[in-house]
């Protein structure tokens, strides 16, 4: 049995004061449809509290759910694990901005000339590891990968 919302965190010993914990990791299972806005204020505390690995699986019906800039744009994450449960649960970002990313596993996403032109790499110049799990390509002979973090 699937549980309707699952929330998993883990906060660094070091910080004494809730406003300014770090989170270590943050997993964010969504299983029924839920409201978008619990969804965004889920990842917004895990952004604002600095997480350093997120995993996030979505599975809705109806409306895509979109990450929140705020952690498009995290000095601090390094691993992000993004689990698309149908190919429309989750809006894959244009761009990202990720300085400390090193690995990157994207799974259930459409890539197509509408909603991907290569540049969400761009942003992070230490991914040492990114993964394409059951991800569909359109057309199928064509995925751009920019990446310049070539030695």
């Amino acid at each position: 049995m699937k549980i309707g919302r699952q929330i998993g965190f883990q906060q660094s010993q070091q910080s004494t004061g809730q406003e300014d914990s770090i989170v270590i990791s943050f997993r964010l299972s969504v299983y029924k449809d839920v409201d978008r806005s619990f969804f965004e204020k889920c990842i917004r505390y895990a952004a604002q509290h600095m997480v350093q690995n997120l995993r996030v699986q979505v599975c809705t019906e109806c409306k895509s759910v979109i990450l929140p800039g705020l952690l498009l744009n995290s000095p601090c994450l390094r691993i992000l694990r993004l689990n698309n449960g149908t190919c429309w649960s989750m809006e894959l970002p244009k761009s990202l901005a990720l300085p400390n990313l090193k690995i990157l596993r994207l799974k259930n996403f459409v890539f197509s000339d509408s909603n991907y032109n290569g540049e969400i790499f761009v942003g992070c110049p230490n991914l040492e590891t990114l993964v394409l799990n059951k991800c569909f390509i359109k057309p199928l002979d064509k995925l751009k990968v920019r990446l310049f973090n070539t030695p």
